[in-house]
């Protein structure tokens, strides 16, 4: 190949660092010709000895003024290439090039436009973090399950990261800029020679954490997007981490009742599963099933006997977070002005069985280590019976 790219590995800001860098470059036989983003293009050449400048821009313009490129030429020195809109880079191969600047007070003032700059990026970022921080947390304040919500909704999270990845990197290139210019304001030239590798460790371990984290954000999202699936019951052949409404009925004259598609799904939406893979969620299930006895009736006579099983199971990738999840849904689901008998068995980590006589409803919390299921049962049967078989269906898990 005849170009190649490189990033350096320590803050742009660093004009002086920079020099050193492009001219160790040209004596490994890479001469810079431009950037691509953050990348610097490198033309492969014969090494040679060049002398690079950075020089700020006056008004963030994009090329130098014809008088600029004519006493610079004469000074000895050629224009290579802009970055941005924020420094004028510049080369010269003559021993006996003029150094552009001897007066560092008149050179801080073009550092000092550039910290004015740098500062207002700084603040307009602070502060566009602060709103982004606002929406989150109003998010999750304003949700009904914030612990759900910042379990299966990490994005949130990395977002949040992101943010301050980002103030860390304006705030770092505004020192880099500062220093230099306080140096220059005190009357101190800049000497060009710096070894720039002190630091080259600690701002490439930065860098790779940058990329991986970036990364995980990446393959997050599109596992987020593409493992979650909707089926019949009957069409899922792995094992489901629920209680089968047929063994928590255990009635020889149970049956499923019959299936309701919607919308010319294939989908029977009176028995189907949910499935949704999240980072810190990585098994969360949606099981939804009915069963139909047509020669028993309600008590009340309202109809056939149709018990029905909402089932919400959530394998967590960390175990701290199991409490408070059982806690939200129980705050969640039951509801004020309702009565209910509430016991606690001695199982698991933590059972809690609210039943609603009045309406033959019965909600079973269960926290067990890194496990957390909500079982919403209408119906005859008693889940506190059915313990031992829920046991055995989260020890497979």
């Amino acid at each position: 190949m005849k170009y190649c790219y490189k990033r350096p590995a320590f803050d742009f800001y660093d004009t002086v660092a920079m020099e050193c860098w492009l001219s160790d470059m040209a004596k490994r036989g890479l001469l810079y010709t431009g950037n691509n983003l953050e990348y610097f293009r490198f033309l492969k050449a014969e090494p040679q000895n060049i002398c690079y400048r950075v020089e700020p821009t006056t008004n963030d313009e994009m090329e130098p003024s014809d008088e600029m490129l004519s006493a610079y030429t004469d000074a000895g020195w050629e224009f290579v290439a802009h970055q941005g809109n924020q420094f004028f880079i510049w080369k010269s191969t003559r021993p006996d090039a003029t150094e552009l600047h001897t007066d560092p007070i008149v050179q801080s003032e073009s550092y000092r436009r550039l910290c004015k700059k740098l500062t207002r990026s700084a603040v307009g970022t602070g502060l566009c973090v602060v709103v982004i921080f606002a929406m989150i947390l109003g998010g999750f304040l304003a949700s009904d399950r914030p612990v759900t919500l910042f379990l299966v909704s990490p994005l949130y999270i990395f977002l949040a990261i992101s943010e301050l990845f980002i103030v860390a990197q304006v705030v770092q290139q505004a020192r880099s800029a500062l220093r230099i210019k306080k140096m220059l304001a005190d009357g101190f030239s800049l000497s060009h020679k710096k070894d720039y590798h002190k630091g080259y460790r600690v701002y490439r371990i930065m860098n790779v954490l940058s990329l991986l984290f970036s990364i995980a954000v990446l393959v997050t999202a599109l596992l987020t997007l593409t493992t979650d699936w909707r089926k019949s019951t009957v069409d899922v052949t792995e094992p489901l981490p629920y209680l089968s409404l047929d063994l928590i009925e255990q009635s020889k004259e149970f049956d499923w009742a019959d299936p309701y598609p919607i919308y010319q799904s294939n989908v029977d939406y009176n028995n189907f599963v949910d499935f949704t893979w999240t980072l810190l969620v990585p098994e969360h299930y949606k099981i939804h099933q009915v069963g139909a006895e047509q020669s028993h009736m309600w008590s009340d006579d309202s109809g056939y006997y149709k018990p029905s099983a909402t089932t919400e199971y959530c394998r967590l990738t960390f175990s701290a977070f199991a409490p408070a999840l059982l806690n939200e849904l129980m705050d969640l689901h039951l509801l004020e002005g309702e009565t209910y008998t509430i016991t606690e068995p001695d199982a698991f980590d933590r059972t809690v069985l609210a039943v609603n006589e009045e309406y033959s409803m019965s909600h079973l919390f269960v926290q067990w280590g890194n496990q957390v299921i909500y079982i919403r049962y209408q119906g005859y049967a008693n889940l506190d019976e059915r313990l031992e078989l829920l046991a055995n269906v989260l020890s497979s898990q």
